[in-house]
């Protein structure tokens, strides 16, 4: 950040352009539970308090990233309306006499409280971060995710802050805008899917960004090409059919399956399906390619949509091609072109990134959770 500001000030710019750096929730903690009592962990005592001088002396924002869904993933047993907005008594927060009926606030107010412990107390707060993923486990889900931003929208554009601030809420950014299906998936299966956009653009659930609850769709990319409705699906007639479990958890090693696990879109739908969803996930992002419909007579390409229920067994958009002049060359696929190397979101564990040249950071996990899954199938 120093060395940042030193190159903006060389450039005159420096006081028009503000020098930050966004940290997990879990640089503060509250021992009492009560966002009164927050302090930062005595651990990063001296580099939050560096942090916090180069804050209050150019005059730029604390950055948290602060994800509810967390809480739920994380505690068992954390009561889930607490991690919405629509909150009653009933699972609040009690702290000395107020009432905190959100975690997102209470997260909030347990950072004002470490600052002020710190004589930083007139340091503004930018929420960097805040979402909901989609699928991947059982609480994420687009009727959560569209629940979680209904609420919050409705909570940033009263504009009423805290108790601990109340005068204004922090600047909130929304996580994320399309969904990274070549996103480590370390820190949870449901990395890949914090999109309030699906892959090709269109959008997963009315969002009404007024903040008025009106139940108003978003506008999706318009002019999306497709491949050809073509799908690749499990072949029971296959005389091969001990070679399954193998085949399916090489496919998920290779591609995105994170669909098929427990709670998730496309999980407790029979080994039928779930080899489909592993095939066909395979074979899109094989820009349909013949051969890669095959696994050795297990599978078979048709032009029938397989999808069923909430289970969505999508078509690959068409690869990007670059101009003639472009020194770049075109992605495999589209869909695929985009890697994302964050850590994670977490408000309570900190997770460093996997440097790879390989998507995926967890092979053997996968592979012992899908042959696992097949082996008890067929059992």
């Amino acid at each position: 950040m120093k060395n940042i500001l030193k190159a903006l000030n060389e450039a005159c710019v420096g006081k028009d352009i503000k020098v930050s750096t966004p940290l997990n929730g879990d640089v503060y903690i509250t021992p009492t539970y009560k966002p009164s009592d927050g302090i930062f962990r005595h651990d990063l005592a001296d580099i939050m308090n560096g942090i916090c001088e180069f804050l209050h002396k150019n005059n730029a924002a604390f950055i948290v990233n602060i994800y509810p869904f967390l809480n739920l993933y994380q505690n068992p047993g954390f009561p889930e309306t607490y991690a919405f907005f629509d909150n009653d008594d009933s699972n609040s927060m009690d702290d000395h006499g107020v009432k905190y009926r959100s975690v997102l606030d209470a997260n909030i107010d347990t950072l004002v409280a470490a600052l002020k412990v710190s004589n930083f107390s007139d340091i503004p707060i930018i929420v960097g971060e805040v979402g909901w993923p989609t699928d991947g486990n059982i609480y994420a889900t687009t009727k959560n995710a569209k629940k979680f931003y209904n609420g919050l929208l409705k909570r940033i554009v009263k504009n009423e802050g805290t108790p601990l601030r109340a005068k204004q809420y922090p600047d909130v950014y929304m996580f994320s805008l399309l969904d990274e299906d070549l996103k480590s998936i370390d820190p949870g299966m449901f990395e890949r899917h914090w999109g309030i956009f699906s892959f090709d653009g269109q959008p997963k659930f009315p969002m009404d960004l007024s903040g008025k609850g009106q139940n108003k769709p978003l506008v999706g990319g318009k002019n999306v090409t497709y491949m050809e409705k073509k799908w690749c699906v499990y072949n029971k007639d296959a005389s091969n059919q001990k070679d399954l479990p193998v085949k399916v958890a090489w496919a998920c090693n290779n591609t995105d399956c994170t669909t098929l696990v427990p709670g998730a879109s496309c999980s407790g739908m029979g080994i039928d399906m779930n080899a489909s969803v592993a095939f066909n996930m395979y074979y899109q992002m094989a820009n349909q390619t013949k051969g890669a419909c095959d696994f050795e007579g297990l599978a078979k390409i048709v032009k029938r949509d397989p999808s069923n229920g909430t289970c969505r067994l999508p078509i690959m958009i068409k690869t990007i091609q670059t101009t003639s002049n472009s020194s770049a060359s075109a992605p495999k696929s589209s869909r695929s072109s985009t890697f994302s190397s964050s850590t994670s979101h977490s408000p309570f564990e900190t997770h460093s990134p996997s440097p790879s040249s390989s998507p995926f950071h967890s092979p053997l996990l996968i592979f012992q959770i899908f042959v696992g899954i097949f082996t008890i199938w067929f059992v």
